[in-house]
């Protein structure tokens, strides 16, 4: 895989993320001044939701895949023109820290073989495969980050298109603490949190081929705790349904991050009294419920367990 070949992946793969990121926000959050970080982590959610739903009628082949990458290029133009700019300068930077990521390593070794990369290919050549754990046990321990990669092999970038995801995801993660350590200053202890979490990152997560499934998932711990933080004294209910939607994605990513809601739970039981209905019942939280569903009916399907491989739930 070329240098030139993967700047040109990882530009379209995090120019489809952004662009579905900045819509999801506008229809289902609507929040403002939303960084480019935040926007290329929504269009994550966004779009594995979709390829998670897709995935129960179609498998993810490469001519299906390039809805991915031309709906979100024409959906971008709907949204605020004003961050193009600085939107374009950001996607040349994360496009050539990729280059610079990959091109240092000549295999991504943690589990790939066993885990991730056969279930990528399953997902590019059948529909939601019922019993499928019965074959090997390690089709039950998927996630949803083998989805985002997935989506990604389609007739322009080849099988190519399935490295370049997990770096765009990688990098919005890191930007977006990084960020808040500098956004924040004035909060202290806040500011000084986003300086302990980036840099752990930057010191134990730095290498591609080190990557697995687990380091997704404890970055986004950071993020949940940093919301949580930040909002202990004052809900806001988008705040809420935001922090929810990180726990479940990195649930999805891990069954073990299920334990992050207990953070969510406490803002909940120090705050429902005041904002019960906004806190329950509004259009992200819904999102959020039907992607927890469909994630539990497709372990189901596959493993019989909801949670698989927790006896009890099976």
């Amino acid at each position: 895989m070329g240098y030139i070949t993967i700047f040109f992946v990882s530009f379209f793969c995090g120019f489809s993320l952004l662009a579905s990121g900045k819509i999801f926000n506008k229809y289902l959050i609507n929040e403002d001044n939303v960084s480019f970080f935040e926007n290329i982590i929504f269009g994550c959610i966004v779009l594995t939701f979709l390829a998670l739903g897709i995935n129960f009628f179609f498998s993810l082949n490469e001519k299906l895949n390039l809805i991915f990458i031309i709906l979100p290029f024409f959906l971008y133009f709907f949204t605020d023109k004003r961050e193009t700019k600085n939107d374009l300068k950001y996607l040349l930077l994360f496009s050539f820290l990729t280059v610079l990521l990959i091109s240092l390593e000549n295999t991504n070794r943690p589990d790939a073989g066993l885990y991730h990369l056969p279930y990528i290919g399953i997902l590019n050549e059948s529909n939601l495969l019922v019993g499928i754990s019965n074959l090997h046990f390690r089709f039950g321990h998927t996630s949803i980050i083998q989805y985002l990669s997935a989506i990604y092999n389609n007739i322009v970038f080849t099988s190519n298109g399935i490295l370049v995801p997990s770096s765009i995801f990688y990098l919005a993660l890191l930007g977006y603490l990084i960020n808040e350590a500098i956004k924040k200053r004035n909060d202290k202890v806040y500011s000084f949190l986003s300086i302990i979490f980036s840099s752990y990152v930057l010191i134990n997560m730095n290498r591609y081929s080190s990557w697995g499934n687990d380091d997704y998932g404890s970055i986004l711990s950071f993020l949940v705790i940093l919301n949580c933080y930040q909002n202990f004294n004052q809900l806001k209910f988008r705040s809420f349904a935001k922090i929810l939607l990180f726990c479940s994605f990195a649930f999805f990513i891990k069954s073990f991050y299920i334990i992050l809601f207990l953070l969510p739970f406490i803002l909940f039981l120090k705050h429902f009294r005041i904002h019960y209905n906004e806190l329950i019942f509004n259009k992200l939280n819904l999102f959020n419920l039907l992607f927890v569903i469909f994630w539990l009916i497709k372990n189901f399907l596959t493993t019989s367990c909801f949670i698989f491989p927790i006896t009890i739930l099976c």
